[in-house]
């Protein structure tokens, strides 16, 4: 549970630095989503305890929607810096269970090949990363 909640501690840090990035910068990439790979899978590092294959499960899901989330927030935060508004009218302004439907639907149709190619990376990343270590780390 530990290495879970260090996992989902690292996704809202990569997430909010993502965000932050759209939208001090008014650059949108989705290659952020990498980060969002390297930082969940690397999170076990901040503990002791070393991470099983059960983890891999928790590590692949979160990766991919955390990093669709933060696609989604970071466009959300891009799209608030260009009109103008400030990015809490535009979060507080989203009816969530009303509107889901529509962000799904725009985020199906903005999705491009390239995303695909960074969410593999990112999903790749984490996998790699979260994977058990032999060279010195303890056996548990």
């Amino acid at each position: 549970m530990k290495i879970y909640g260090v996992r989902v501690g690292a996704l809202v840090i990569a997430d909010g630095l993502w965000i932050m990035l759209a939208l001090v910068s008014g650059f949108f990439s989705v290659a952020m989503v990498i980060l969002i790979g390297a930082a969940v899978g690397n999170a076990h590092h901040l503990l002791a305890a070393v991470p099983r294959w059960a983890h891999h499960s928790s590590t692949l899901l979160l990766t991919l929607c955390g990093g669709i989330v933060a696609n989604v927030l970071a466009g959300l935060a891009l799209f608030s810096s260009n009109m103008g508004i400030s990015y809490g009218q535009v979060l507080t302004a989203r009816r969530i269970p009303e509107d889901l439907p529509m962000l799904v639907n725009l985020f199906v149709e903005s999705f491009r090949l390239e995303d695909a190619l960074f969410y593999t990376l990112a999903v790749t990343v984490a996998l790699v990363s979260a994977r058990r270590r032999r060279d010195g780390w303890r056996r548990s």
